[in-house]
């Protein structure tokens, strides 16, 4: 796949990217070999050199220019830049894109704009969605017009890209419940989809809506008001990673499109806490209008988004576009840069870019910060400092665009849909959620720093014994019925612990951010499963999946929620369906789907950490069968062997403590009966022996984990052997070294002591020997003799040395 080639390269590690930058400039073709043969400018990247346009014969004249006109630089055409799009302005921009970028269209049509706005990526199922132009036909017309939601398969454009499929992706229609009116920016949330709805008329208030990426597609208004005023038009939205807030902008393009109102809300962006449903002015100023539909609002906001750390705030403003009333070269085509205060707040604003075409539409970061905009041509990137890096060029409007994970961005240009493979990491989708509040009154903050020595550690025991008693804690959930439908929603722990008959220490570390001890609780009418990131609680006819802020990883989660319909449907997830009959009760279903998803994730954290180590240990050996100049790299190898040896032993001592779960529960008879939650609820409880089916489930996945285990000893017993054989090498080969060392000071010691009479001989007193003939052989023979003599006697008692056993 094209997709693997690019996450594996390194690009030109022989050759300093500035030089292959200053090369290519000057027009030199750039070549050289490496160990991974020859390297060059990628085949669809070109570079843009400045310089050569800083001072041009002829410029058009200002009259001739509108916002659709694309820039061609001097010394290229424009059919040049649609076949090598990444356009390098700064060698910077080769680190960004690697060694073999691509970009492909995917999808498209002739006219129709069906690729607009609001594109998000949903990586629980690996799907795109994205809203139409509100101009394209499907939309309507007048103040009946509502822009349409689509998304398509990420694997399958992968395949269309690649060559492997023939045609376009396929684009499906996605009706929410109810529907989100005029759908515009959009983001993930806490796996939902957050729209920016911009409303319609009078009536139906623009509003911010949270809708569930799996059918039926349901949706929930979060916030339509501020303090009983409609906002403007909602346009796009941005999640703080420090704070999980959510920021949205409300321009006037609603009504300058003439399907909104008059405004009676300046132009501002808001902050939205979704645990408090407070709501705040992040930052304004924006509006120089009077009010009048005319042409003198500059300022329009449009999209937000944050630095990968929270501290920066990146807004667009579109001023230079307005909508039915044109375009004004005059007015901005800005991105401004805002620090985010500590309540959240924007301050500091600073001009950070100016697109050189169109106005700047959607934006977006990468991991290290770099600045990505949707402009007039296709996609802008500048570095965290504003020095415009390089381009992807559309040959047209790229409105939006975003990351579908690391390497990968899905653009949606009006009549095209773009996939671009480069190697540039995205900024991680879920926010870094604050520790939880308890809000029970313990004295004082938990920080160490503030309370030094043991008084932290108790207040911070004494908060968290309380937790369980604090039903004020909201999770968001999604509740799945018996027929595959799910709905989002948010509940409190009281209230899940009612409507779950649960008592509140069942509940007491549902909400821990870690991965916390592997248990499954069986209850009157509830089953709860806790298997790591996984937390369940099922009942007859419905289940109910908590999503936990703050995990470091969701693997299970994320594998148990793909394709959750049709698991609860067909009857089980699999591998210890054996002895499973589609027939059986949905609760058992259920916790089939569960513990299949643990055993999935486990077993292929497994195989990749076996992969690693018996990579590690092929190295290795390699390394140690080298001569002794090559062996130093020995004590690397061994240290990376041990490192991905700890990876190993944490997943043999994760899949004991799934397996220890299963074992607790199999010993249990009672327990395994109450499984049966549907019997119970018909009034037909069974018999502490009448478990069956059950223990054959459980059975089944017990045996799973317990190869886990075993096979993840045996193979850390395999590196430890390697690793205590490595020592003993490396080892004796610090003692052969040691022993040359010696051998070699007792013959410069020997030869010291016996040309010491030499050296005697040599003085400037008289001697008699001065005159005789053979006084130079015999002392010259002496000498040789006696250092001989010497090291034989010094060597000899080394060796004995070397003989003795302690």
């Amino acid at each position: 796949m094209v997709s693997a080639q690019l996450t594996n390269a390194t690009f030109l590690p022989f050759v300093s990217l500035a030089a292959l930058f200053s090369a290519a400039t000057a027009g030199t073709s750039v070549t050289t070999a490496t160990s991974d043969g020859a390297k060059s400018l990628p085949a669809q990247a070109q570079v843009i050199d400045s310089a050569k346009f800083a001072s041009i014969p002829s410029i058009a004249p200002p009259s001739e220019y509108n916002g659709t006109t694309v820039w061609v630089p001097p010394g290229t055409t424009r059919q040049e830049l649609k076949d090598r799009p990444f356009l390098v302005f700064d060698s910077e921009f080769l680190e960004i894109i690697g060694h073999d970028p691509k970009l492909a269209i995917i999808a498209e049509t002739e006219t129709d704009p069906i690729f607009h706005e609001a594109v998000v990526w949903v990586p629980a199922t690996d799907e795109v969605f994205f809203a139409q132009n509100a101009g394209s036909p499907a939309a309507g017309t007048g103040l009946n017009k509502s822009a349409i939601v689509q998304k398509v398969s990420v694997k399958e454009a992968l395949q269309v890209a690649s060559g492997n499929k023939t045609g376009h992706v396929t684009v499906q229609t996605v009706t929410s419940d109810p529907p989100v009116v005029n759908p515009n920016g959009g983001t993930n949330y806490k796996g939902n989809i957050l729209f920016a709805g911009e409303g319609m008329g009078n009536e139906t208030a623009s509003a911010l809506y949270s809708v569930n990426p799996l059918p039926p597609y349901n949706a929930t208004i979060l916030i339509n008001n501020f303090y009983g005023r409609q906002f403007n038009s909602l346009n796009d939205i941005g999640v703080n990673p420090r704070n999980s807030h959510i920021y949205f902008t409300d321009p006037l393009y609603g009504y300058f499109q003439a399907f909104r109102p008059p405004p009676v809300l300046p132009v501002q962006v808001y902050q939205f806490n979704p645990e408090t449903k407070a709501i705040t002015v992040a930052a304004s100023g924006f509006d120089q209008a009077n009010g009048k539909r005319t042409s003198q609002h500059r300022l329009f906001i449009y999209s937000i988004t944050f630095s990968p750390d929270g501290k920066l705030v990146y807004i667009t403003d579109t001023g230079a576009h307005h909508g039915f009333f044109g375009y004004d070269a005059a007015r901005p085509a800005t991105i401004y840069r805002f620090h985010v205060a500590r309540d959240g707040s924007f301050e500091n604003r600073i001009t950070f870019a100016f697109a050189d075409s169109g106005v700047p539409d959607g934006i977006h970061c990468d991991s290290k910060g770099n600045v990505y905009a949707g402009c007039g041509d296709g996609i802008h990137v500048w570095n965290p400092s504003g020095k415009l890096l390089g381009k992807i060029f559309t040959d047209g409007p790229a409105a939006n665009f975003q990351f579908v994970g690391d390497g990968k961005m899905i653009i949606c240009a009006e009549t095209r849909l773009y996939l671009a493979l480069f190697a540039a990491k995205a900024a991680p989708i879920h926010p870094v959620q604050p520790s939880r509040s308890y809000n029970t009154g313990a004295p004082g903050s938990d920080s160490d720093a503030q309370h030094p020595g043991g008084s932290s550690i108790l207040e911070r025991a004494v908060r968290i014994s309380l937790a369980p008693l604090n039903g004020h804690v909201e999770l968001q959930c999604t509740q799945c019925d018996a027929d595959g439908g799910a709905t989002t929603t948010t509940l409190s722990k009281a209230d899940m612990a009612r409507a779950y008959g649960l008592a509140a220490r069942d509940l007491q570390a549902i909400d821990l951010p870690s991965q916390g001890f592997p248990h499954i609780l069986v209850r009157a009418s509830t089953i709860l499963v806790h298997m790591f990131d996984l937390r369940l609680l099922i009942q007859a006819e419905r289940l109910l999946l908590l999503h936990v802020d703050g995990l470091a990883d969701t693997t299970i989660s994320r594998v148990f929620t793909y394709d959750l319909q049709n698991k609860l449907r067909s009857g089980g997830g699999g591998g210890g369906g054996a002895h499973h009959k589609t027939s059986a009760s949905f609760e058992l279903r259920a916790l089939e789907a569960a513990l299949a998803a643990v055993a999935a994730g486990l077993e292929a954290a497994y195989l990749a950490a076996r992969a690693d180590v018996r990579a590690a240990l092929q190295h290795l050996d390699a390394q140690m069968a080298g001569d002794e100049e090559t062996t130093a790299s020995a004590h690397t190898g061994l240290r990376t062997l041990l490192d991905v040896a700890r990876r190993l032993a944490d997943i043999e001592q994760r899949a004991r403590l799934a397996r220890g779960a299963l074992e607790t529960l199999l010993r249990e008879d009672r327990d395994m009966a109450d499984l049966y939650l549907s019997d119970a609820v018909r009034g037909a409880r069974r018999a502490a022996d009448d478990h069956d089916e059950a223990e054959y489930l459980l059975e089944a996945y017990f045996r799973a984990h317990d190869a886990v285990v075993s096979e993840a000893a045996a193979l850390m017993a395999d590196v430890h052997r390697t690793a205590d054989t490595v020592r003993s090498v490396l080892a004796s080969r610090r003692n052969q070294i040691m022993l040359l060392e010696t051998k070699v000071e007792i013959a410069m010691l020997g030869m010291a002591a016996a040309t010491l009479v030499a050296g005697w001989y040599g003085m400037n007193t008289v001697n008699f020997v001065e005159e005789s003939l053979s006084a130079f052989v015999v002392v010259v023979t002496g000498s040789v003799f006696g250092g001989g003599v010497i090291s034989m006697v010094l060597l000899r008692r080394l060796r004995n040395i070397r003989r003795k056993k302690i």
